[in-house]
């Protein structure tokens, strides 16, 4: 596609209307090494390898999970990540570090123990629990269900 804005190149083309862009379904392409080569008025101007590694698939469908990815972006700091039917992906959906909110709770801030809380402690209900559930909220995903 012609014409995504790329206010970066004004002063050199005059204008910030002349980025390109390919969107691709890497489900499509198939596992495994790949070269891609980009051609302007029939010249090849740059070249790269890739690897594609995929679900089996062309568009994963029904799959949800959330996961907590420990020390990232930086030593103690935690970040839960979601996985995105739509974009095909996996998306940030919060973070922990700075907070006094456990990551295992990506939903709701329920602070880390000490100390040790029952639902009967907290006001929420029906939340997501991710491993490692230091307060015991869940078995099934869901916190403190009713």
């Amino acid at each position: 596609m012609y014409g995504s804005s790329r206010g970066d190149t004004h002063s050199v083309c005059g204008d910030d209307n002349n980025g390109f862009i390919v969107e691709w379904n890497w489900g499509v392409t198939g596992p495994g090494q790949h070269a891609i080569r980009v051609f302007a008025d029939g010249v090849e101007f740059a070249e790269a390898a890739f690897t594609v590694t995929t679900s089996g698939t062309e568009f994963l469908r029904g799959a949800s999970a959330a996961y907590l990815v420990p020390n990232f972006p930086k030593t103690g700091d935690e970040t839960i990540i979601e996985w995105e039917e739509s974009l095909q992906n996996f998306v940030v959906i919060g973070t922990s570090g700075t907070e006094k909110c456990d990551a295992s709770y990506p939903t709701v801030c329920i602070p880390p123990p000490p100390p040790d809380l029952d639902c009967g402690d907290i006001p929420y209900r029906n939340f997501t629990v991710l491993p490692p559930d230091p307060h015991r909220f869940d078995g099934d995903g869901i916190g403190c269900e009713q």
